[in-house]
């Protein structure tokens, strides 16, 4: 994929910065149960992203818990929605075993789509989109066999299918009074390291702001 084409699928990205594992121990720490990240990560954020809808939490278990992956994975996206003192956050796992179910069925649907845990409501978000779901023969054979794939094939292939789920455009809110100011997705890598990181995750969005 190459850095222009990448532009054009994250759209209305505002800023990107590289993160390093001690930000990313800092960010875990405000998860609930949040894993362990010992890679790096590229922040994006993008501007004025809304909620699709609400669902009412079951028996006060965020789905959010089984979306998170074994740590065997290859990589984690990190989803928080902030506006105000209201704030929601996700963890959607990428490349990993645990994903197979999520995954079938955002192909299935031809959709991309996670929940998102809201603790100050003790509901669910579901972000949903319906742009076509990218390749999905591809992307399905990426979670069968991550061993076979490099890094680079691995960010190439999901960070514009995770930041295409975030497009504004694509996403409303039903929540009355909230304006969902920014959403910030961490791209989180345990594959690469350091340069290697930043040079792959620029040939794949370009240069960082």
């Amino acid at each position: 994929m190459s850095p222009q084409l990448a532009y054009e699928n994250i759209g209305r990205l505002r800023t990107g910065r590289l993160l390093t594992p001690r930000d990313i121990d800092t960010i875990g720490t405000t998860l609930k149960k949040g894993p362990d990240f010992n890679g790096y990560a590229l922040l994006l954020s993008l501007p004025d992203v809304h909620l699709r809808h609400l669902e009412q939490a079951r028996n006060q278990v965020p789905i959010r818990f089984t979306l998170y992956p074994m740590l065997t994975g290859y990589m984690l996206a990190v989803v928080t929605i902030q506006s105000g003192n209201f704030q929601a956050r996700a963890a959607i796992p990428l490349i990993d075993e645990q994903s197979l179910a999520w995954l079938d069925w955002c192909i299935q649907n031809k959709t991309l789509a996670c929940f998102v845990d809201v603790p100050e409501t003790n509901q669910l978000a579901l972000l949903q989109s319906p742009h076509p779901f990218p390749d999905a023969k591809a992307m399905r054979a990426l979670v069968h066999v991550p061993e076979d794939l490099t890094a680079e094939d691995v960010l190439t292939a999901l960070v514009p299918a995770t930041l295409e789920l975030l497009k504004s455009e694509a996403l409303s809110s039903s929540l009355p009074g909230e304006t969902v100011d920014e959403v910030q997705l961490f791209v989180i890598s345990n594959v690469l390291e350091g340069p290697d990181y930043i040079r792959t995750m620029e040939d794949v969005v370009g240069p960082m702001h």
